[in-house]
C-alpha cells in the first residue's frame, strides 16, 4: 500500500477528521430513526406510512442548504457557513424529543438536515481544494464514518426502546455529540477560494452540464435506495419473520456497518478501485442482494442479504461526488452543488415512497429496493457512454 497517500496536503487532514465526527454524529440520528419509527407513530399520532416525511424532511432541509451555499463555497470564506452547519445539525437533532406532531418532527429534521447539507456540500470541495487529487480517499473515510455511526445508532435506539421504552433520551446525547466536530473545525485551516469571483450558473463549458445531469442522476438513485432501503429494513424484518426488537435493529445495523465497511475499502486502496466501474457494477450487485433479501425466509438470511446489499452500495457515494468535485475543478462548489441536490432529493423521496408501499406491501417495498439500483447502473453506463463520446473535459479559467 502506498503511504504517501495517506497524508492530504494543506492541512486537510484535521478537516477530514472534522468532517468525519460531523458524519458519524449525523449517522448516529439519521440510524436511530429507522428503529424508533413504531414508537414515533405513537407519540407523534401520525400513520407508519407518512413517517417518511421526517427523513423527507431532513434532506429537504440539506437540499435548501446546499443551493445557498455550493455556489457561495467559490468565492466566499468557507468557515462561517461549516461551523453554522454543525450547529444547526445539534440543534435540529435536540429538538426531535421535543416533538409532539409530526409537523414539528419534520420541521426538527429540516433543521438537522440543513446543517448536514452544508457539510455535505463543503467536504468534497474543501478537501478537493485542499487535499489535491486525494479527495476520493478522505470522501471514503468521511463515507465510512457516516456508516459507523449509522451501525451505532440502530443499537442504540433498539436498547432505548428495550430497556428505557423511549427513544427521546439518545436524541439528547446524539445533539452532545457534535461538540467533537465544531471543535475540529475551529482548529483546521480551511484554503479560500481559487479566485473571489461570482461564476454564473450555467457558465460552464460546454458538455459539462450534460456530463453532471448524468452524475446527478446516479445520486439520486443512489440516496433513495440507500436511505429507502436502511430507514425502512427494521420494520421490513418485524413484518415478514416477525422478529423481536434487537434482531430487527441488528438487521438495519448490519446493512449500515457493512456500507461503512466497503467504503473502508475504498480509503485504503483507492488506485486498485476504478471509481467509474465500480458505481456501475456496485449499482448492479446491489440489485441481486436485494433479491437475495427478498428472498430470504428468516430473519438471520435477511440479516446476511442486507450485508450484501451494504456491501454492494457502500463505495459509490464518495466516488460519484469525487467524480463531480473533479468534473470542472475551477467551478467545483456548482457541479457538486447539482450532483449533491439531486441525491438529497433521492433521500427525501426515497424514504417516503417506501413508507407509502409498505403499507400495502412488505414485498413491493424490497422490489422498490431492487429498482432503484438497477436503474443506478443504468444511470452510470448512460454516464459512462456519453463520457466516451465527449472526451475528457479539460478545465477553463474563470470568466468574470
Amino acid at each position: 500500500m502506498d503511504r504517501v497517500g495517506w497524508r492530504l496536503r494543506g492541512g486537510a487532514s484535521l478537516l477530514v477528521v472534522a468532517f468525519a465526527l460531523d458524519a458519524f454524529s449525523t449517522g448516529l440520528g439519521l440510524g436511530a430513526i429507522g428503529p424508533s419509527l413504531p414508537s414515533m407513530h405513537e407519540r407523534l399520532h401520525a400513520p407508519l406510512g407518512s413517517l417518511g416525511l421526517l427523513l423527507g424532511g431532513e434532506y429537504l432541509g440539506s437540499l435548501l442548504a446546499t443551493l445557498a451555499l455550493g455556489p457561495l463555497l467559490d468565492h466566499r470564506s468557507p468557515r462561517p457557513m461549516i461551523v453554522g452547519g454543525f450547529l444547526l445539525t445539534a440543534l435540529g437533532f435536540a429538538l426531535v424529543p421535543l416533538a409532539n406532531g409530526l409537523a414539528l418532527a419534520v420541521a426538527a429534521l429540516a433543521i438537522a438536515g440543513m446543517g448536514v447539507g452544508a457539510a455535505a456540500v463543503g467536504a468534497p470541495v474543501l478537501i478537493a481544494r485542499q487535499g489535491g487529487r486525494q479527495e476520493g480517499r478522505a470522501l471514503s473515510i468521511i463515507n465510512m464514518a457516516f456508516g459507523a455511526g449509522a451501525f451505532v445508532g440502530p443499537l442504540s435506539a433498539g436498547w432505548a426502546l428495550d430497556v428505557l421504552h423511549d427513544y427521546r433520551p439518545i436524541f439528547y446525547a446524539f445533539s452532545a455529540s457534535l461538540a467533537l466536530p465544531l471543535l475540529a473545525v475551529a482548529a483546521a485551516p480551511l484554503l479560500p477560494p481559487q479566485a473571489p469571483v461570482k461564476r454564473r450558473l450555467g457558465s460552464l463549458p460546454t458538455g459539462a452540464w450534460s456530463l453532471a445531469l448524468m452524475l446527478a442522476a446516479v445520486s439520486f438513485l443512489y440516496l433513495a435506495a440507500e436511505v429507502g432501503f436502511g430507514s425502512w429494513v427494521y420494520t421490513y424484518v418485524r413484518g415478514t419473520t416477525h422478529a423481536g426488537v434487537n434482531a430487527a435493529s441488528a438487521a438495519s445495523a448490519a446493512f449500515w456497518l457493512s456500507l461503512s465497511a466497503s467504503s473502508l475499502g475504498t480509503a485504503l486502496r483507492p488506485r486498485a478501485w476504478h471509481a467509474d466501474r465500480v458505481i456501475l457494477v456496485g449499482g448492479a450487485a446491489g440489485a441481486g442482494a436485494a433479491l437475495l433479501f427478498l428472498a430470504a425466509p428468516t430473519s438471520s438470511t435477511q440479516i446476511a442479504a442486507a450485508v450484501l446489499v451494504g456491501l454492494a452500495l457502500g463505495p459509490i457515494y464518495p466516488l460519484n461526488l469525487g467524480s463531480a468535485a473533479n468534473l470542472f475543478p475551477a467551478a467545483s462548489g456548482q457541479v457538486s452543488t447539482v450532483v449533491i441536490c439531486s441525491s438529497q432529493l433521492g433521500g427525501a423521496v426515497g424514504p417516503w415512497l417506501q413508507g407509502q408501499v409498505i403499507t400495502r406491501s412488505y414485498h413491493l417495498g424490497i422490489g422498490l429496493t431492487i429498482g432503484l439500483c438497477a436503474g443506478l447502473a443504468g444511470a452510470q453506463g448512460a454516464y459512462l457512454a456519453l463520457r466516451r463520446q465527449r472526451g475528457q473535459l479539460e478545465a477553463k479559467p474563470l470568466t468574470p
